[in-house]
């Protein structure tokens, strides 16, 4: 088992690695680009980011978070009053995201516990560059596991259930800066 970085936007994986969406036969190598550049932080306004893509490949995985149904049931009434929408506007369950991390080979044992041991059981936000999207909720470890030459960890968010926009920011006029730009 081996894979080494060709570039800084091509990833060559070789021999029985699989992961979610990444998988390969024991006899082919072949390019897989990375699609994004993911970033880490606590869940706090002006935390440290950590890039993931620089010490593991990484892919994300979110499914559509349910809607918070709500159904009120009348003794003697056929079926159920539907309230799902009562109070104006559809309301969400959290969300789960699942991120691989599959760790680069010149990343040691100590610089990828230090990261996992910095955000496991923390809330934090997952940041995709590219995409310009943002994850926030609490992550922990589901599966770590070695080979003598890889190393592939399996994290598991609770997510809230929207898709942040990192790069939005939100500012408040107050009627002097309102009157000021008339």
């Amino acid at each position: 088992e081996r894979w080494t970085l060709r570039s800084a936007s091509v990833l060559l994986i070789a021999e029985d690695i699989d992961c979610e969406g990444y998988s390969m036969s024991n006899t082919t190598a072949e390019y897989i680009p990375f699609t994004s550049l993911w970033n880490i932080s606590l869940d706090e306004d002006n935390a440290t980011e950590t890039t993931l893509s620089d010490k593991f490949l990484v892919h994300a995985s979110s499914p559509r978070p349910a809607v918070k149904a709500e159904y009120l049931s009348i003794p003697g009434m056929d079926g159920a009053i539907d309230l799902t929408e009562a109070l104006g506007k559809i309301k969400y369950e959290q969300r789960t995201v699942t991120v691989w991390l599959i760790a680069n080979p010149a990343t040691t044992g100590e610089q990828i516990d230090a990261i996992i041991d910095q955000y496991a059981g923390r809330r934090v936000r997952l940041t995709n560059e590219d995409d310009e999207i943002q994850y926030r909720g609490r992550i922990e470890v589901v599966s770590d596991t070695h080979t003598a030459v890889q190393r592939k960890i399996t994290l598991s968010m609770v997510a809230d259930p929207f898709i942040y926009n990192p790069t939005v920011v939100a500012f408040t006029l107050t009627p002097s800066d309102a009157e000021s730009q008339l």
